[in-house]
């Protein structure tokens, strides 16, 4: 199959724009070894796609830029590997609660 390949380096705070309409943009989430939230933006909608992230209590008390950047998504997809119980064994692998996961959503 024929295709074009282009490769972008990802820095937080400098959106890459696709034909003049849609922008994705990027958040650093806390995971061993680094993960990046994508937030898709075209005509006034927001998908964000942030997977291996552990949202935890303190997560969500994070900075006014976190709040901003996740503020309107519709939708959030986010990784819930866990019961909250199951997170406290797991805790510092990079994955929520199905609670912490929910909590995010409405914060």
């Amino acid at each position: 199959m024929a295709s074009t390949r282009r490769f972008y380096q990802l820095k937080p705070g400098k959106p890459l724009v696709f034909d003049d309409s849609i922008s994705v943009d990027f958040y650093p989430l806390k995971h061993p070894g680094g993960s990046f939230a994508s937030r898709f933006r075209e005509n006034g909608h927001t998908f964000i796609f942030a997977t291996c992230s552990e949202v935890t209590g303190d997560y969500l008390e994070k900075t006014e830029e976190q709040t901003d950047f996740f503020h309107g998504a519709e939708p959030l997809v986010l990784d819930a590997h866990y019961t909250l119980d199951g997170l406290f064994k797991k805790f510092d692998w990079g994955h929520a609660s199905y609670t912490m996961a929910v909590n995010c959503g409405i914060r």
